[in-house]
């Protein structure tokens, strides 16, 4: 006898996606060395997310210190300088966008209008998804490339979600920003999600649940996709051989790297140090003409 279930459905709320969704041109992520700075004027929203450290930035007339967790948005044609921290400079992440304006930022996302740092309300869900627009824009594939436009969205989501991060007690996202934090530290060494709870001292259940709800994936996923993103760099901006790196970053069996390093990029680990160089997007940062960062393909920087 066959048992009957209740079909599910759901009905688009119709939000208006003309002008809406951002077209994202570049992104990327860099630790930057002791007072490394950047002024160049753009075309395009460029925005940050640091994940360590701190640095000030300057526009308007105005100095803002910005440190772990927070980010700045560098609007079109805004001037501006921003600077690593001599004694503890910054890393961060950015991602360069247009095709919106303040307004529907503010209206969409909840980016406020005025005013250039910003303390997201998911940053540790924010960072995953940058790390994802960064890795999606360095596939061949147009689909991964669309990808990118659908990562996006969910990133600037992050900032403001306003819904989501009233029931969000700060006890709740500090234990995640803190889990984030030992494991962009420790990713090499790390064993897994159990380690990770100890070190927050969290039960294992728990704190995966926790995790899950706050990120979007899963302690081990959150590892594996950090150390995968590290061994891109070191494939991109080192000589080492691929086998040291798959152990540098924390894989004893060369094999098990590369089938999770196939598995997120979309190629192996040699084919992907070996691509074209018109796909190579790992870099230490946008700037190829201000202070020797790479000016990434497609940014429509303004001279």
């Amino acid at each position: 006898m066959l048992h009957q279930t209740t079909p599910e459905y759901a009905y688009s709320s119709h939000v208006p996606l003309h002008g809406a969704i951002a077209e994202v041109l570049h992104a990327g992520a860099e630790k930057c060395p002791p007072g490394k700075s950047a002024a160049i004027l753009r075309d395009h929203y460029l925005l940050h997310l640091v994940l360590s450290g701190r640095g000030v930035v300057s526009t308007d007339g105005a100095v803002h210190t910005v440190s772990s967790h927070e980010c700045f948005l560098l609007r079109p044609g805004q001037e501006h300088m921003y600077q690593a921290d001599t004694e503890r400079p910054w890393e961060y992440v950015w991602l360069g966008f247009s095709g919106v304006d303040d307004e529907t930022l503010f209206d969409v996302y909840g980016v406020p209008t005025h005013g250039c740092v910003i303390r997201p309300a998911f940053p540790a869900r924010m960072a995953l998804l940058m790390r994802r627009i960064l890795t999606a824009l360095q596939s061949p594939s147009q689909l991964e490339q669309l990808y990118s436009l659908a990562l996006g969205v969910l990133a600037l989501g992050c900032i403001g979600d306003r819904v989501a991060s009233t029931a969000t007690t700060n006890s709740y996202t500090d234990y995640v920003e803190e889990a984030v934090a030992y494991i962009e530290a420790e990713y090499p060494s790390i064993s897994g999600a159990a380690a990770v709870a100890r070190y927050i001292g969290l039960d294992r259940s728990y704190f995966s649940r926790l995790f899950q709800e706050r990120t979007g994936v899963s302690v081990s996923q959150f590892i594996t996709e950090t150390r995968i993103t590290h061994a891109q760099r070191l494939l991109s901006d080192t000589r080492m051989r691929v086998s040291a790196i798959a152990e540098a970053v924390g894989y004893r069996s060369y094999q098990s790297f590369e089938r999770r390093f196939t598995a997120q990029v979309g190629m192996t680990p040699s084919g992907f140090r070996s691509r074209p160089p018109d796909r190579i997007r790992v870099g230490p940062g946008p700037d190829l003409e201000a202070d020797g960062e790479i000016h990434q393909p497609g940014s429509r920087l303004s001279q």
